[in-house]
């Protein structure tokens, strides 16, 4: 079973900053999970709220603010890197689990991976997340190859009704929301199968024997020393 940092490693350190992603890659994660929203210009920014509010006690929506406004109002508490600055760090370092959060954020999030990506191939070393099967339909009709995850609340099956329709790579469940029957049929499926949020050793071990493939955690130290 793998373990995948939650946007970075966010009880280590700064939810979505490079320091919580560097303080995920030491504590040995398999893939690196991030957030991300777009700004006023266009550009995708990791960052998983729409507001700045709970971050930074700015009461500012990212959609309001050039890219550049946000790294100068962010400079000095917890700088929000751009996902290009992500990418330039990790990119073929360590898999990358991309969550689009914003609005529209599949299509821009999908044609910044696809520079990186000069073959096909390139494409297996990231993974673009949501909830929302629009964004997931977009970014499959601009680039074929791009591996897909959908994202489940309420309805742990949701993954049947498009898994032939987008280039499905990935299922994730909310903790609340996963069970035996849905692991197991995704798995035959060949889905990769993972959930979230475990911080939970114990959690962990039960979803292990479940046959899930990953899990998201803000403590990947914690979780892989428990690991059996």
């Amino acid at each position: 079973m793998l373990v995948i940092g939650h946007r970075g490693a966010r009880g280590l350190a700064p939810e979505n900053t490079i320091e919580s992603m560097d303080a995920a890659v030491k504590a040995g994660v398999s893939i690196l999970e991030f957030d991300i929203q777009i700004t006023k210009d266009g550009i995708p920014v990791v960052i998983h709220d729409d507001n700045l509010k709970r971050t930074h006690n700015e009461n500012i929506k990212i959609s309001t603010i050039t890219a550049k406004e946000l790294s100068r109002l962010t400079a000095k508490n917890n700088p929000v890197p751009t996902l290009k600055k992500v990418l330039d760090i990790y990119w073929k370092k360590i898999p990358l689990n991309i969550e689009v959060k914003g609005d529209k954020a599949g299509l821009p999030t999908a044609e910044l991976v696809s520079k990186y990506c000069k073959k096909p191939a390139d494409w297996n070393h990231c993974f673009i997340s949501s909830y929302k099967p629009s964004e997931l339909k977009e970014i499959h009709k601009f680039s074929p190859h791009t591996r897909l995850a959908m994202l489940h609340k309420y309805n742990s099956f949701k993954f049947i009704l498009y898994r032939n329709k987008i280039n499905l790579f990935a299922v994730g469940w909310h903790q609340s929301y996963v069970n035996k029957a849905a692991i197991w049929l995704a798995n035959k499926f060949g889905l990769f199968t993972y959930t979230y949020t475990i911080n939970n050793p114990k959690s962990a071990q039960k979803l292990k024997s479940q046959g899930i493939n990953g899990v998201v955690t803000d403590f990947p130290d914690i979780i892989k020393k428990n690991m059996h």
